[in-house]
């Protein structure tokens, strides 16, 4: 029983995921926590290669709620809302970024 349910979680994930894509572009905070639980299951995550943009499943719901956050914020009259998190996100963002040319 276990073994049928560890071969159908990815295609499980697949489908909630496209449904929390367009969720994602409206409320941002769903997405994000739809991703937490996922982010530890690597093995499901490589599970979800083979299925079309199985790999970049991740990239595609992170890409979502930002589209999301900054539609949502567009919509208040201010591109980015002011927070406490701008700045560590903003660092987070260039840091990603110039690892991608340079190993920090």
């Amino acid at each position: 029983m276990g073994i049928y349910w560890a071969k159908l979680l990815p295609y499980v994930f697949y489908f909630m995921g496209t449904i929390m894509f367009f969720v994602s572009l409206a409320r941002p905070a769903y997405g994000i926590l739809f991703l937490i639980p996922i982010l530890p299951l690597q093995t499901v995550l490589n599970a979800m290669q083979k299925l079309p943009a199985g790999k970049d499943f991740v990239d595609i719901m992170l890409i979502a709620c930002i589209l999301g956050w900054m539609a949502r914020s567009m919509k208040k009259g201010a591109f980015v809302e002011r927070n406490a998190l701008n700045l560590p996100i903003v660092l987070l963002i260039f840091y990603t970024f110039f690892s991608l040319f340079y190993y920090i």
